[in-house]
């Protein structure tokens, strides 16, 4: 039985990451949310004191934060960024507010021991006001995007390119997460995931008549960034079917649930329009409860469950075996005009 596996985008693959941070790139919009919330919370502080370190320390920080998460780890982590900003800077503001609250020129012992008491007060609740910091600027956007949720919704254009040695990079780095990789492989690769391994897969897959297929999912509205990748493996050349294995999201696209869509969209316009596949199976651990709920969104069917079938850190799993025939992916497709076809 050949190795399959349904949509992985998060270790488990049973639930989307709860981590939410500030986005590297947003628009206008988010901006003046993020300004006016600032605004309301200087407007609170104001109003409860006219300090102006109190306004120093706070808006240095929220700003320190907000460029961290942004800035460290890719992006990728806004907590630790957050934790690790709030250690590093938020001793630093309340010293420097300490200092010039009255004359930075004093130097006596008094003064002296006034600066570095406020210095080693502040080590450690460092993180847990770097934590808060992070907290509101990531829940600014947090709002924003459920609200434009709402009234937009981009459909990611995504497209498939075979997949070859430009792509390595990327893959690997993707499974990094040794659970992300033990959901990935089967039993086909060994963790480290490393190019001799990816390049020997990528030559068996060479020939006249392949009976795999390996793609680069990439999001032409994002400058083609890669954003998954998927294979398409045939079953039974003379019935005509087709199974997606190996597919995976980018750990660190955002909304990966319409990217899983979308690029699942795209396999099985190849797999029937270009290559006329009768019918497209899929095949995952029961527990991948994510993945389930992208293939029934796309209307494949539940044929059945396979027991103890799939294995996952040492213990053998049930499979869930779906699938979508060609006549109910066609009835869904949008019909040519005359003009169109002419």
């Amino acid at each position: 039985m050949p190795e399959l596996l349904g949509i992985t985008t998060y270790p488990l693959g049973s639930s989307p990451p709860t981590t939410v941070g500030v986005p590297r790139r947003f628009g206008i919009g988010e901006m003046m949310m993020l300004v006016t919330v600032y605004a309301i919370l200087f407007a609170m502080i104001s109003s409860i004191t006219r300090s102006p370190q109190a306004m120093f320390v706070t808006g240095t920080l929220l700003a320190g934060v907000t460029v961290g998460q942004i800035l460290l780890f890719g992006g990728r982590k806004p907590r630790q960024a957050s934790v690790l900003v709030g250690t590093l800077l938020f001793p630093v503001v309340v010293f420097l507010a300490v200092l010039f609250s009255d004359d930075p020129t004093d130097l006596s012992e008094e003064r002296l021991l006034e600066l570095v008491g406020s210095l080693v007060c502040c080590l450690p609740v460092g993180p847990v006001f770097g934590w808060m910091a992070g907290t509101l600027a990531a829940g600014v956007f947090l709002f924003q995007n459920r609200i434009a949720g709402n009234h937009t919704s981009r459909t990611p254009n995504v497209t498939l390119v075979p997949f070859n040695e430009s792509h390595f990079d990327a893959l690997i780095a993707w499974m990094q997460p040794e659970q992300l990789f033990d959901l990935w492989h089967v039993d086909s690769f060994t963790y480290p995931l490393d190019h001799a391994q990816l390049q020997q897969h990528l030559e068996s897959m060479q020939g006249e008549n392949p009976t795999r297929q390996a793609f680069m999912a990439v999001d032409a509205d994002e400058d083609d960034c890669f954003v998954g990748y998927v294979e398409l493996q045939v079953v039974d050349p003379q019935l005509r079917t087709a199974l997606i294995t190996r597919a995976v999201i980018a750990p660190e696209a955002s909304d990966r649930g319409k990217l899983s869509r979308a690029m699942l969209t795209a396999v099985l316009q190849e797999a029937f329009g270009r290559q006329k596949f009768q019918r497209v199976e899929v095949l995952f651990h029961g527990f991948d409860y994510h993945a389930y709920r992208c293939y029934h969104s796309l209307d494949f069917s539940r044929d059945g469950v396979l027991r103890k079938m799939l294995q996952f850190a040492g213990t053998l799993h049930d499979a869930w075996l779906m699938s979508l025939l060609r006549e109910e992916w066609s009835w869904k497709q949008p019909r040519k005009s005359k003009a169109e076809i002419s």
